[in-house]
């Protein structure tokens, strides 16, 4: 099944068969700071991704700097904002939408991408109402900012206990979420990546 999944380029499913067949058994009895309680540990864990979070709006001379810059940068290009802003039609929205992935978990508003993806045909007009207005105006609504933060295990051979052995992956809001790949997709012409990482992408898709 492993070579099946190789040969057919199937990489998520190959590492999934190498995983059931190599990987050790993880031990469900996890002890975070001598804490074995799920809300001992998760407050153990909430500790521990505010020690290691670093939010850009406390620095306030590197946030007037960026403002500054912005306004200047801004100044008598009201014309290129504005198409940047018609380049946001249901067309696009509506091939995002079809493009996220399913079965993926909910994020803080309860919301997953079936909810956009099976909803009638009219909520993409709202939408592309909703991300134009945040374009011309420069806010994004405040649940945005909000997301919830999942510890995963970095490696299932090693230590389970030690907390240095976990990432934090945060689930978003999904209109957020879809709402980055529209930027995404009409700015990908001013995008670059570096070049090591796009060898890296090449030999994934090997």
């Amino acid at each position: 099944m492993k070579c099946y999944h190789f040969t057919n380029k199937n990489i998520p499913e190959f590492w999934k068969t190498w995983n059931v067949k190599f990987r050790k058994n993880v031990n469900k009895n996890v002890t975070i700071n001598g804490y074995t309680d799920n809300a001992g540990i998760a407050n153990k864990f909430s500790n521990h991704f505010k020690g290691v979070f670093c939010n850009s709006a406390d620095d306030h001379i590197a946030k007037e700097s960026y403002f500054h810059e912005r306004d200047k940068h801004l100044a008598g290009s009201e014309q290129i904002n504005y198409d940047c802003v018609n380049s946001v039609i249901v067309e696009l929205i509506d091939c995002c939408i079809r493009r996220m992935k399913k079965s993926k978990a909910c994020g803080p508003d309860n919301l997953c991408a079936e909810h956009l993806i099976f909803s009638h045909p009219s909520l993409i007009m709202h939408l592309e109402a909703l991300f134009q207005l945040i374009l011309i105006h420069g806010f994004v609504p405040t649940d945005f900012d909000n997301g919830i933060s999942i510890p995963l295990i970095e490696d299932k051979t090693g230590n389970i206990n030690n907390m240095d052995n976990y990432r934090a992956i945060t689930l978003s809001p999904v209109i957020s979420e879809l709402y980055e790949m529209v930027i995404l997709d009409i700015s990908n012409d001013f995008l670059s990546s570096d070049s090591l990482q796009l060898v890296v992408l090449m030999l994934y898709t090997l």
